[in-house]
C-alpha cells in the first residue's frame, strides 16, 4: 500500500492591516470591483521567513492539499483536462467549418433563385404585331411592387376598357413564385372571371427593358406574341 501523502498546513503569514481599515492612508486602497475572472488555486509556497518550498501549479482548486504526490496527481489531472479541450476544439471547428459551408450553400441557392426587382422599373408598353411598341396612341403602364414582394400593380396611363366592358386604370396580381429573371403571378379580380389558362402567367424579362407572357398551363418555351418593351425611365 503507498503511504499517505504527509498533510502539511500551509505557514503561517503575518496579520495585514487592511488597506480600508483606518489609519492605512498611506497603504493603497483595495479595488472596488471584484474580478470574475476564474482563477486557478494556487497553494502556499513558502512562509514569509520560512524555508523555500516547491511552487504548486494551478490547479483549479482540485487538490488543496500539499506533498509531492499531490502536486503529481493534480499535474496529471490538468493535463487530462488540458487533453480532452484539444480533442474537443477540433469537434468545434468541424461544426463551425460545416455551419459556414452550409450557409454559403443555402445563400447561393437563394441568390441563384432570386429576381433583379430592378428589372421592374421604368414605363413600359406592350407590342403586337411587331409594331412599335412606345407610340403615343399605345397604352403605357409602370409596375408597382409591394414592400413584401408578394403582389404587383399594373398602374395604366389611361383608363383601358377590359373584356367585361369595365374600364379600370389599375390592376393587381399577386405573386406566386420568383425565379431567375421571371416571376408567375395571378391576376385579382379587376379583370373579372378568368379561366385558369388565362389567370397565371409567367412575366419573363429576356433582357434589360424586354419581357414576354406565357400561360403556365402551357408547355415551357411557349410564348405568346407580345412583347413588352421598356420606354422610358
Amino acid at each position: 500500500m503507498a503511504p499517505k501523502p504527509p498533510n502539511t498546513p500551509c505557514a503561517s503569514r503575518p496579520p495585514r492591516r487592511s488597506p480600508n481599515s483606518p489609519g492605512a492612508n498611506n497603504a493603497p486602497r483595495a479595488r472596488s470591483k471584484v474580478s470574475r475572472k476564474p482563477r486557478g488555486g494556487l497553494r502556499c509556497s513558502a512562509a514569509a521567513t520560512g524555508p523555500k518550498q516547491h511552487l504548486a501549479l494551478p490547479t483549479f482548486n482540485l487538490c488543496p492539499l500539499q506533498g509531492l504526490s499531490y502536486q503529481l496527481i493534480c499535474m496529471a489531472m490538468f493535463a487530462n483536462d488540458m487533453f480532452k479541450t484539444s480533442l474537443m476544439n477540433p469537434i468545434l471547428i468541424s461544426l463551425r467549418f460545416l455551419s459556414a459551408i452550409t450557409a454559403f450553400l443555402l445563400s447561393s441557392t437563394t441568390s441563384a433563385q432570386s429576381f433583379d426587382w430592378s428589372l421592374l422599373q421604368g414605363e413600359w408598353a406592350e407590342s403586337t404585331k411587331n409594331q412599335f411598341g412606345c407610340r403615343p396612341d399605345n397604352l403605357h403602364h409602370r409596375f408597382e411592387v409591394s414592400a413584401d414582394k408578394k403582389s404587383i400593380v399594373f398602374k395604366l396611363d389611361r383608363k383601358w376598357r377590359i373584356g367585361t366592358g369595365k374600364e379600370v386604370e389599375r390592376y393587381a396580381a399577386t405573386i406566386k413564385k420568383v425565379g431567375p429573371n421571371a416571376l408567375v403571378i395571378s391576376y385579382g379580380p379587376e379583370l373579372g372571371e378568368m379561366s385558369a389558362e388565362m389567370k397565371e402567367w409567367e412575366l419573363r424579362f429576356i433582357g434589360p427593358g424586354t419581357y414576354r407572357w406565357r400561360s403556365t398551363s402551357w408547355p415551357e418555351g411557349k410564348y405568346n406574341t407580345v412583347i413588352g418593351v421598356k420606354c422610358g425611365p
